[in-house]
């Protein structure tokens, strides 16, 4: 068992930041915490109940698997649960993006990891949080 963290970033269409969680829990390994992440992420979205969503992952395995409907033995427990979740929400899409392409949660996780980024981080992230949060949102929006 080793410790795994998530972030999810909800953003709209114009790249501006709805709602953010991170959060730590066990993990046997780092593709059951990527699924556990994108299970999270889903459960957001559909408590949001947001429309049209687009749930990016750095796990280009775990997109495959969803987007395929396969099967993983470490993690079919979880991938079933994907499945459904998603089936409740309208217009869903999954989608692998490098880890260089969402510099915002991978430092969130990161820090989570580490017990770095303190309770306020939503409302008072630290500069270097708050400056990737600027520069992503203008890549976005380009």
């Amino acid at each position: 068992m080793g410790e795994a963290a998530s972030a999810a970033i909800i953003r709209d269409n114009m790249g501006s930041i709805i709602t953010r969680s991170a959060s730590s829990f066990k993990a046997k390994s780092n593709l059951i915490a990527e699924a556990t992440a994108l299970r999270k992420a889903i459960i957001m979205a559909k408590n949001l109940m947001l429309g049209k969503t687009i749930i990016e992952s750095d796990s280009l395995i775990l997109v495959q698997a969803v987007k395929s409907k396969g099967k993983i033995w470490e993690i079919d427990a979880i991938l079933k649960d994907i499945l459904i979740l998603s089936n409740d929400l309208q217009d869903i899409g999954f989608t692998w993006t490098p880890r260089e392409g969402n510099r915002l949660a991978h430092e969130i996780t990161t820090r989570t990891s580490m017990g770095s980024l303190g309770n306020q981080w939503r409302f008072n992230p630290p500069p270097e949080i708050a400056s990737i949060v600027i520069s992503e949102a203008r890549v976005r929006v380009c």
